[in-house]
């Protein structure tokens, strides 16, 4: 019965993580980016919410996809606000994964030969995107750029 109780328990403060997580990563992306004290009170509300699960597994699990995903959200924003912008923070050209591993931008010119810590330039909140993330996102905004 105990048992049945924490598999229950579980399930709950998933599901209650879930929720709040949509919320407040729909709150990043219809914010303004540059308003960098709200992205920053949504985050910790976040942070302060996993603090109160009962799993340390779980907590690690939903603190490492907070991260990523409110990064995620902020991108977002960014792109709908201002596309150029965007694409110079996620690595200064829309890029591509070449098969070989190089970063490529739209071009075809090594963006890692142009700045080897592209990666990491930008914008330290979009720090916890994953490298697939930030190509996704620079392939996203090189799209909004040409077309507008």
């Amino acid at each position: 019965m105990a048992a049945q109780q924490y598999a229950r328990r579980q399930d709950n403060e998933q599901a209650e993580w879930s929720k709040a997580q949509a919320a407040e990563l729909n709150a990043i992306a219809q914010s303004d980016p540059d308003d960098t004290a709200t992205f920053e009170a949504i985050r910790q509300s976040g942070f302060d919410f996993i603090a109160k699960m009962g799993s340390p597994v779980a907590r690690q699990l939903a603190e490492t996809g907070w991260r990523s995903n409110t990064a995620k959200a902020l991108a977002q924003a960014m792109l709908a606000k201002d596309p150029r912008r965007a694409a110079e923070m996620l690595g200064a050209a829309p890029a591509v994964q070449a098969g070989d591993g190089e970063t490529t931008g739209a071009d075809g010119t090594d963006l890692s030969a142009k700045n080897p810590n592209w990666l990491a330039s930008g914008d330290d909140r979009l720090a916890d995107l994953t490298s697939d993330d930030r190509v996704a996102l620079a392939r996203l905004a090189g799209v909004w750029v040409t077309q507008n």
